[in-house]
């Protein structure tokens, strides 16, 4: 009896803060004066890559809803950073820039560089730069850190963007942020696990779950350019509705402002489903969104595919107006359990059509 009520509870608990995060949990998440090993920059890793089949049971089968399967693989790397991957991002978009250039963030604290070089059906990947983030505040003790976002100054240089959950807060360039006053309503597991930056300059971040007096999720957008945000009046928050039942993990800008957004949904009598979907660029223009924000669907992975606790989404664009998406998933540095994939995926975007 005393068996069932531990496994209830167990259900219980993994519902409310997802199978992911309950690992994480579990397995403990380290103290910031414990994960601060810098790596000479010089050093390159080439991970295992064990090729996936996307679907075993239609070996064969490239399409999935309007995306096209090119390659995925497993990655493994005996390194004690490389796991955990909550998020990812290439800069630039271009897809002719080659090698493309990617950075990673785990959940612990810990950005890394993947560079990819493909040739035909060939693709050498190697992990590098295995830097610690800076915390929001000194002596934070839990480094869940869950999206990456990357701003170009005019200059040519960088200023990175990292959300925390649990304790909710963004960095700009290692420096805590002026936020929008509900951050203080999200839930304790549930909050900005997706930002990107708009081509405008413009921050865009969603939750993973709802406010807590509300039943859709929260999108906000900054009302000026990420790197001149001062106070928490500087964004405006709109309403978001995901798939039924899933959460947002990650999601990409395209150049015409659109987001590309991946979602997550585990239940334990049916494993993990994934739908990415597509929001049209009206989201950021104030005269002409609508008062909820509805993606459109483009493919839905279901439990018997290869995929995993997908995380990180990002996307490179090319001149002929296709994009290949990226997706990453994250193991919770629970390798036993599960595992670190990349997928690479290409899209054609709907035409956009005007009306007369």
């Amino acid at each position: 009896m005393q068996k069932k009520i531990i496994a209830i509870l167990f259900i219980i608990i993994a519902l409310y803060f997802g199978v992911p995060k309950l690992l994480g949990l579990i397995l403990g998440q380290p103290n910031v004066s414990e994960n601060q090993t810098v790596y000479s920059v010089n050093e390159q890793y080439k991970p295992r890559r064990i090729p996936l089949i996307l679907n075993p049971e239609k070996p064969d089968q490239k399409q999935f809803g309007d995306l096209t399967y090119l390659w995925g693989y497993e990655l493994e790397l005996d390194h004690p950073d490389f796991g955990g991957l909550s998020s990812m991002t290439v800069f630039p978009r271009r897809h002719e820039v080659a090698p493309l250039v990617f950075k990673l963030l785990n959940d612990r604290g810990k950005n890394m560089t993947l560079t990819l070089t493909e040739s035909g059906n060939s693709h050498d990947i190697t992990i590098s730069h295995f830097i610690p983030i800076t915390p929001c505040y000194r002596g934070q003790k839990v480094l869940d850190s869950e999206a990456l976002a990357l701003f170009k100054k005019q200059d040519g240089s960088v200023i990175p963007f990292v959300s925390f959950e649990r304790d909710h807060c963004v960095t700009r360039n290692g420096q805590t942020m002026a936020l929008p006053q509900e951050f203080k309503d999200m839930a304790f597991n549930g909050g900005i696990e997706a930002m990107t930056i708009h081509p405008d300059g413009r921050l865009v971040m969603l939750s993973e779950e709802p406010l807590e007096d509300a039943k859709h999720h929260s999108l906000w957008i900054s009302k000026l350019t990420a790197n001149a945000i001062v106070k928490s009046s500087d964004y405006e928050r709109l309403l978001y509705q995901a798939p039924e039942g899933f959460s947002p993990t990650d999601m990409a800008a395209l150049n015409d402002g659109s987001l590309l957004i991946i979602h997550r949904r585990w239940r334990p009598t049916e494993g993990t489903n994934i739908i990415v979907s597509h929001l049209k660029a009206g989201y950021a223009n104030s005269e002409t969104r609508s008062a909820v924000q509805k993606p459109d669907m483009i493919a839905h992975f279901t439990p018997d595919m290869s995929v995993d606790n997908m995380e990180g989404l990002t996307a490179t664009e090319h001149a002929d107006g296709s994009v290949t998406l990226y997706m990453i998933s994250d193991d919770n540095f629970n390798r036993n359990v599960q595992k670190n994939l990349m997928l690479a995926f290409r899209w054609m975007p709907p035409k956009v059509t005007t009306e007369k």
